[in-house]
Formats: C-alpha cells, sequence, structure tokens
C-alpha cells in the first residue's frame, strides 16, 4: 500500500518508468490499483486505497519487486522529507531501511495457474 506515502512519491512510482525498471529489475509486472484516500473515514465501502499490484511467474520474482517498490517508495520518502543524516542516499541503488513500522504492506498470494504469484 502506498496511499500514505508523500505525493512526489506516489507520483514517481505511478510512471511507466518506474514500474518498467522494477519489472526489468524483477522480471514482475507491477500495476498501480487503487485511489489515493487521504482521510480512510471518506472511503466508501468496497474502496481500495492505493497500492502497487505485482504479479510474477515465481515467488522470487514477486519478492524482489515487492523489495524494490519498498527501495523506491522508502528512497523517495526520505528526499522528500529532508531527513538529517540521510543525504547520502542519492541513487535509488542504496540500500534503505524502513521508518519504523512500514506503512507499505505486501503479501504474496497464489493465484490463477500453478507457477503464478502475486503480491497485493
Amino acid at each position: 500500500e502506498i496511499n500514505d506515502y508523500p505525493e512526489i512519491c506516489r507520483k514517481r512510482i505511478s510512471t511507466r518508468e518506474s514500474l518498467q525498471s522494477i519489472e526489468e529489475l524483477s522480471g514482475a509486472k507491477c500495476w498501480v490499483r487503487g485511489r489515493h484516500w487521504p482521510d480512510p473515514r471518506k472511503m466508501p465501502e468496497g474502496a481500495r486505497r492505493l497500492y502497487v499490484e505485482i504479479t510474477g511467474p515465481t515467488q522470487i520474482s514477486v519478492q524482489k519487486g515487492k523489495n524494490e517498490v519498498r527501495k523506491m517508495v522508502e528512497t523517495l520518502a526520505i528526499r522528500t522529507l529532508n531527513i538529517p543524516g540521510m543525504s547520502s542516499m542519492e541513487g535509488l541503488g542504496g540500500t534503505t531501511q524502513p521508518l519504523g513500522d512500514s506503512s507499505l504492506h505486501l503479501s504474496l498470494v497464489r493465484f490463477g495457474p500453478p507457477n503464478s504469484y502475486r503480491a497485493a
């Protein structure tokens, strides 16, 4: 779920280039689904908050995709928030640590053909 990240993170992860780079690195297909809801109390019943859906041929490719999405949004969030001591994280290739209890929750779910996996 990327709904609670800053606007710049949500927009950047939603671009075709970002999703394609994640797909090239992981081998998993990525789509941005749902809708941004700033106030969850105003969400209609059955609506989904903004999230990245990841599907791939193997569980490993989905896990790689999940890790790349997390790394990208957390790096962008750190840059956006301009957190002191974190300025050395220039590129998306660097490693990041989760910001406390990360709001990006993805779980692997088996679906469709026997060799397909999805993270939602």
